[in-house]
């Protein structure tokens, strides 16, 4: 709940139009910080359900990962349902799997989709590969005519240019964002400014310390632990952008 200040919770679950009978897909859970507030959300008169980035994906982005991290990537399909599934009283139980090995019974099912502080990781492997097409390929494959796809993002100004603008440090532009989300066949429907944090819009201003301005300086992580510690508390959360698309309705034609 301390989170709450930065993340709005209600006031993002309301921008996206979700409602308590939807089908919710959200993406990259990780420690499930919004899986906490959409699976109790959901899970009675809805569905709550997960995916992750495609494993290769997973080992292009991540530096060096172990064995072991790599063993638990490739089991969280299997083991995170039955996680949710015994923390929350769901009608439906949960279910979760990968980019590129989306269930064939869900495909045209979700009426919701979530990518909340995801899409900088697609940027910072970007070259030789086609994970981002194929991950919004998924999702709207996924989504119902007329379903939502909710993008939160570490935002960018739109003059930065460089590891600033191109997902290293945490962050893309806003225009990059829904350029790439628009290619892929979805429409902008509406853009909100509930998550942005103008504190966050001088990130240059520590790096003649040699702190960069990534997203990781900030809290809950605070790379840079005890250094200009109390500075970067006092700015926040990252200033993020939240974008609301639709995959477009069928033609009455």
């Amino acid at each position: 709940m301390a989170r709450d200040k930065w993340r709005h919770p209600a006031e993002t679950i309301a921008f996206f139009g979700i409602c308590p009978d939807d089908f919710v897909i959200e993406g990259g859970p990780g420690a499930g910080w919004y899986t906490e507030i959409l699976a109790p959300y959901v899970g009675v008169e809805g569905r709550y359900g997960a995916v992750a980035y495609e494993y290769e994906m997973y080992k292009a982005f991540l530096l060096d990962p172990s064995p072991e991290r790599l063993a638990e990537i490739k089991a969280w399909p299997d083991k995170f349902p039955g996680e949710v599934d015994a923390e929350y009283a769901l009608s439906i139980p949960a279910i979760a799997f990968s980019f590129r090995q989306v269930p064939k019974d869900i495909i045209g099912q979700v009426d919701v989709m979530l990518m909340l502080r995801e899409m900088h990781n697609y940027y910072r492997v970007e070259g030789e590969n086609d994970f981002l097409e194929q991950t919004l390929k998924d999702i709207y494959a996924m989504l119902k005519p007329g379903g939502v796809f909710g993008v939160i993002q570490h935002r960018a100004p739109e003059d930065a240019d460089g590891l600033a603008a191109s997902g290293a440090y945490g962050y893309l532009k806003q225009s990059t964002m829904i350029a790439a989300i628009e290619n892929a066949g979805f429409v902008l429907e509406a853009s909100s400014e509930i998550n942005a944090n103008p504190a966050d819009r001088g990130r240059d201003a520590f790096e003649a310390e040699g702190l960069m301005g990534i997203v990781w300086r900030l809290p809950p992580r605070l790379f840079y632990k005890d250094r200009r510690k109390a500075d970067f508390l006092a700015i926040g959360e990252s200033d993020r952008m939240t974008l609301r698309f639709t995959k477009p309705a069928l033609s009455d034609e």
